[in-house]
């Protein structure tokens, strides 16, 4: 039987974003499900689901963002993985990068 996963409003955050991501960009999409899939597993946790790893680095990202001066938390966080870049690009790697490297 699969592990029920309480829903959060964090979680809500995300998802509501990752599905209007994957509308408006099927294939990019597709890749980010994937990115998201392997970076779990590489990343790994001793518990949990790859949504604990999720929200574990946006909360991580977003205490990195504040210590440095900015007014920050981890909706906003959310917000920025998805917003594009200034060239006006968003892929699933500029999302992913952000995610991990901020």
């Amino acid at each position: 039987m699969a592990e029920q996963v309480s829903s959060t409003p964090l979680r809500e955050v995300f998802l509501d974003k990752v599905v209007a991501f994957e509308k408006a960009y099927p294939d990019e999409g597709e890749k980010l499900g994937g990115e998201l899939l392997s970076w779990g597993s590489f990343v790994g946790g001793e518990e949990g689901t790859l949504w604990d790893l999720i929200e574990s680095q946006i909360r991580y990202r977003a205490g990195i963002y504040q210590v440095e001066g900015h007014e920050t938390n981890p909706e906003d966080f959310i917000d920025y993985l998805f917003a594009p870049n200034p060239k006006g690009e968003i892929t699933a790697d500029i999302i992913m990068g952000r995610l991990q490297v901020g």
